[in-house]
């Protein structure tokens, strides 16, 4: 299983590393210890925290100590990493797990088709955790007009940094906490801004519809949860899925070396079990790829 999370830190508050480390610790403890984990993130770059192991306190430190939000989403090359990263395991049972809002860089948007092609080609079964709903609260808030004021844009750690801390804070010192805490109103009056932030929405929701598309046609599932608890909960599930796969294979009535380069099959995988629910990938390249 190859956890690719989203570290991207442009516009999205609800969208941070905080939220994206409890999702991940919660995925990676509800796995079987028998699973392979590697973990890579992305924001303006692409990046290996975690080779394959089975080791889970590997895992949980990078998890704990390496996540890092910068800006950019490069999506694409993430994806296309990914793909090289499955290649190098033998083929077995491959599972990806994004855990995404869906918005990319537009310098790393134009890879995107070549990347999904490579994605479906590596067989892997494609999961993610979406964090589109779950931002829609802050996205609102942020295109009020007027709004409470929660504190200032100064970071804690430079505001606690401020001397005073163990003794008298001096005067100068005193108006900046004050003015670090919560209270008032927020007018903003930035129409650049706030369509940045509807064109932010937009992206997310066109991310969406391809995430859907591809997880579907990868034998995988879309998970929408309106809040983190939610998240949580839709990660023990998708560890679930993922421990319940099987690996099946079949002969085809015409032969894979007959295939041409990068042909694609349809396939449909049904059961005689009255009532049983598979879930399954809808074709698989056959040619060289």
């Amino acid at each position: 299983m190859l956890l690719l999370l989203d570290t991207g830190g442009d516009i999205n508050s609800a969208k941070n590393i905080r939220a994206t480390r409890e999702v991940a610790r919660s995925l990676v403890s509800s796995l079987g210890q028998q699973d392979r984990i590697s973990v890579m993130q992305f924001n303006g770059k692409v990046e290996l925290l975690q080779d394959w192991t089975t080791d889970r306190s590997q895992v949980t430190r990078a998890l704990d100590t390496q996540l890092l939000s910068l800006k950019g989403a490069a999506l694409s090359p993430a994806i296309d990493a990914a793909v090289d990263q499955f290649r190098s395991q033998s083929v077995g049972s491959r599972h990806l797990v994004l855990i995404t809002d869906g918005v990319e860089s537009a310098n790393t948007k134009p890879g995107r088709s070549e990347a999904l092609k490579r994605l479906l080609a590596s067989n892997a079964v494609v999961h993610v955790i979406s964090y589109r709903l779950v931002s829609r609260e802050s996205i609102n808030e942020d295109l009020r007009i007027v709004r409470n004021r929660d504190k200032s844009a100064t970071p804690d750690d430079v505001v606690n940094s401020l001397p005073g801390v163990q003794g008298p804070v001096p005067s100068p010192y005193l108006q900046l906490r004050r003015l670090h805490q919560p209270g008032g109103k927020t007018f903003d009056l930035d129409p650049a801004r706030r369509r940045q932030i509807k064109q932010y929405e937009d992206a997310m929701l066109e991310g969406e519809l391809m995430l859907t598309s591809v997880s579907r046609e990868a034998g995988g599932s879309i998970w929408l949860p309106a809040s983190l608890d939610q998240m949580i909960a839709d990660s023990a599930k998708v560890a679930g899925l993922i421990d319940a796969a099987y690996l099946v294979t079949y002969r085809p009535s015409r032969a894979l070396a007959s295939a041409g380069k990068e042909e694609v099959r349809q396939i449909e995988v049904v059961s005689r079990r009255v009532g049983l629910r598979i879930i399954s990938r809808r074709s698989y390249v056959a040619g060289d790829h």
